[in-house]
């Protein structure tokens, strides 16, 4: 497993947060070195509470539900975090792990070449990455016009003007690729199932058809929802239903 992420970086991602946040997640971090994982789980716990979207708050959580043996809290927070950093090769790294430790062990339905293309192009940069290109696209955009309307010689007139176009199309696309981003890490359509075994049903009662079994840790998509049930679908292409009780969102 990767090591525990600590270094002077890491208390950059605090500047939004209060001092006694810095000196808990150094505690949180000291619990985790002198091996009292459940502490430094209650210290992250309280700074994933206060704040979500911290990648190395989800990471040091999934770190510390490992070392508890919890696979399915493991696997909950180690993809949270890859949603915050994609292309973080320590919690791909560690979330095959922690996948590897559970039962169900599914085979994934091939994407399509269109999707795989997309999602690469997503994990170029990381969320914070293309909202900072979009933004430096902009100014070179309105850079770029201003000085087209006040040059007075034609040659630098068309050279802005260019430069205006391909800003503008690089910052479409950029805001595109952010929005994007965007609504992946606010959606709650992806889950890690919680209850020791479940049965997926034909449809949203107890009394209908079972259709497969599931266990905990298990990632699933959830594709629709009525009352106290969720249709979800496994990456084999498998769709049933079950109790939403019995998930946790991502």
């Amino acid at each position: 497993m990767k090591k525990l992420l600590i270094s002077i970086l890491l208390l950059m991602s605090f500047c939004a947060f209060s001092q006694n946040s810095e000196d808990l997640f150094l505690k949180g971090v000291e619990f985790y070195q002198q091996e009292q994982y459940s502490d430094a789980v209650n210290a992250f716990q309280q700074l994933y509470d206060e704040n979500p979207n911290v990648f190395e708050v989800c990471y040091n959580l999934g770190n510390s539900y490992y070392k508890l043996k919890d696979m399915p809290s493991a696997i909950l927070y180690y993809e949270r975090a890859k949603r915050l950093e994609p292309n973080n090769q320590d919690v791909i790294y560690n979330l095959n792990l922690a996948n590897n430790r559970i039962i169900d062990k599914i085979e994934s339905v091939p994407e399509m070449f269109y999707d795989r293309w997309w999602h690469s192009v997503l994990h170029i940069l990381t969320p914070d990455g293309w909202c900072i290109a979009s933004i430096v696209l902009f100014v070179i955009l309105c850079a770029g016009l201003v000085a087209m309307f006040v040059m007075r010689q034609l040659k630098f007139r068309k050279l802005f003007f260019w430069i205006s176009v391909v800003a503008f199309v690089f910052f479409a696309f950029s805001f595109i690729v952010s929005f994007s981003i965007k609504r992946d890490l606010v959606r709650d359509n992806e889950g890690v199932v919680f209850a020791s075994t479940v049965t997926a049903k034909s449809s949203p009662s107890d009394n209908s058809v079972d259709l497969f079994v599931i266990h905990r840790g298990l990632k699933v998509d959830i594709t629709d929802n009525v009352g106290e049930w969720i249709e979800i679908r496994l990456s084999n292409g498998k769709i049933g239903w079950i109790h939403n009780a019995d998930v946790k969102i991502i």
